[in-house]
């Protein structure tokens, strides 16, 4: 399936480049495969996707060849984070969440 754009909008863009610099956390909601999530990673935004849908999860992790994912239970969700190994000990978090919304953590 068609599970995001691989292109992010020019505002999106300038908006994580102005936070560089200000500890930024992202929640992208029915994420699926979107570069955005990938983008303000790399920005140095903290990131997390909620999707359902593990086919979105998979293109999305297949799609980034610098890491790999973990993936870790927490209740009934499955909770894909970047590989540590693969990443840069500074860098921020990268994880998408595999359940409902409903589901997910409140304290995020």
């Amino acid at each position: 399936g068609n599970w995001g754009s691989s292109q992010c909008t020019a505002s999106f863009i300038a908006s994580v480049q102005d936070s560089a610099g200000v500890e930024c956390s992202i929640l992208f909601p029915l994420c699926g495969a979107s570069s955005d999530m990938y983008h303000a990673w790399k920005a140095g935004c903290n990131v997390v996707g909620v999707e359902m849908v593990r086919e979105a999860i998979d293109t999305f992790w297949n799609k980034l060849h610098e890491t790999g994912s973990e993936i870790i239970e927490v209740n009934e969700c499955q909770v894909f984070v970047a590989a540590s190994g693969s990443v840069p000990e500074t860098k921020p978090n990268l994880e998408i969440w595999k359940c409902d919304f409903f589901q997910f953590p409140s304290t995020y």
